[in-house]
């Protein structure tokens, strides 16, 4: 059939894409199965998944890890499972409210396929005969809560509120599935879910394994098998960022700060990068300076105007030298009361209006300028901050230059309570 013929396809390129120049497999990811270990069904089973739509952009990154992790251990266990890449858009945090983008436009897909398979959402829709997804699955907590235990569990319980997110219509259901209006669901059942990434494989491979398509929704509920091990590090080392926006923030740097990248350059293959710690970065810190919403939520932890300039420009002085990149959701009138508070020069990015870059698009060129900086401070609690540190830790930094945050002003003595070193593992 068409489909089989494209899981044959789909496994082909997958298996070329991760032999070595001598032949050899150089890590255990599963970019397919190995037919003397697994058994391998003759059609696929697609994986699409999405999370509360409240969520921002960078904690959605860290779904992805968790879901992708969880298919790769569901093919291990025999079945040809691909993830669907949810398409990006129309988030709580981005102004700008284009919906469908594909990850290709962000990410190198190409290189997350070769963690596991995965395709864009418009490719899976050219894939499957009709846009009907065979069975929606809505994640839900225990009614009971935990019961002063957390134990790895799930069960088909009624629906608390995930039926209220979908409509019934000519026995189709119809909801949100990335803005897409024609796609349908045949089936909604809701799930109460209690576990990982293991609990969560084990949950599709025992009752979804047949189905051709599930939609998860509510993603986010599923936890890490184990945050910060090698296999959280294989999955985020494969998300490399579009070779278009690398581009963009090295010429940001280049011709706009007039700096050199000091940075261990990434390896063809995310598979061959090894252990470092030898980069030393352009001459200008970098700070993620959260605002907006930030101030309302975490105000207490936030350092005022005047307190960011002043810990941005000792953090300057601490590496020796005069310029500094600030990432920041802050207002134009905020940005430049802090140059004026700033003892050295500050640098912002802002997309030229030829360029179009989507909000997300920025933000990764700003979360790139900020891997390739001398020291990087952050805001706390912030999953922005949180990947660029990920981010610096796969280029090869220090540890002592990259987990740091900005204190609150009333904290007298710096540093105030810092980030945990959540360092990279092989």
């Amino acid at each position: 059939s068409r489909m089989s013929l494209w899981c044959l396809l789909v496994t082909l390129i997958v298996w070329v894409g991760s032999r070595t120049e001598a032949g050899e497999d150089k890590t255990d990811t599963v970019s397919t199965l190995d037919t003397d270990r697994y058994s391998l069904p003759q059609d696929a089973r697609y994986v699409l998944y999405d999370v509360n739509r409240g969520e921002g952009f960078n904690l959605r990154r860290d779904v992805h890890m968790r879901i992708a992790i969880a298919v790769k251990k569901l093919r291990e266990k025999g079945v040809n499972a691909i993830l669907v890449l949810p398409p990006w858009g129309g988030l709580y945090h981005w102004r700008d409210q284009k919906t469908g983008v594909r990850w290709s436009d962000l990410f190198d897909v190409p290189s997350i396929n070769s963690f596991v398979p995965s395709i864009e959402f418009e490719e899976f829709l050219e894939v499957v005969p009709s846009p009907v997804i065979d069975r929606i699955v809505y994640l839900q907590q225990f009614s009971e809560g935990w019961n002063g235990e957390y134990v790895m569990k799930s069960e088909k319980r009624p629906c608390l509120d995930g039926d209220q997110f979908y409509e019934k219509e000519d026995g189709l259901w119809k909801g949100w599935f990335y803005g897409k209006e024609d796609v349908r669901a045949r089936d909604l059942e809701c799930v109460s879910f209690q576990g990982d990434a293991d609990t969560f494989s084990d949950l599709l491979a025992k009752n979804y394994s047949t189905f051709q398509s599930i939609f998860v929704d509510r993603a986010e509920t599923v936890l890490h098998a184990e945050y910060g091990g090698v296999e959280y590090w294989r999955a985020r080392r494969s998300m490399r960022y579009s070779k278009q926006l690398e581009t963009r923030a090295e010429q940001f740097i280049t011709e706009e700060m007039k700096e050199e990248i000091d940075a261990q350059p990434l390896t063809e293959r995310w598979q061959d990068e090894q252990a470092t710690r030898a980069s030393k970065g352009g001459a200008y810190v970098c700070a993620h300076w959260r605002r907006r919403d930030f101030v309302t939520s975490y105000g207490k932890t936030l350092p005022s105007i005047k307190g960011a300039a002043e810990q941005i420009t000792e953090l300057a002085k601490e590496y020796g030298v005069k310029k500094a990149f600030v990432a920041t959701d802050a207002p134009k009138e905020e940005i430049e009361k802090l140059r004026k508070q700033l003892k050295i020069t500050l640098y912002t990015f802002t997309p030229g209006p030829e360029e179009k870059l989507i909000d997300g698009a920025s933000a990764i060129v700003e979360q790139i300028i900020c891997s390739w900086a001398r020291a990087f401070t952050g805001s706390h609690v912030s999953t922005f901050s949180y990947r660029i540190q990920e981010d610096r830790e796969i280029r090869g930094f220090p540890v002592e230059t990259t987990f740091r945050r900005m204190c609150a002003d009333d904290v007298r003595s710096f540093p105030c309570e810092q980030p945990a070193k959540w360092k990279i593992v092989y």
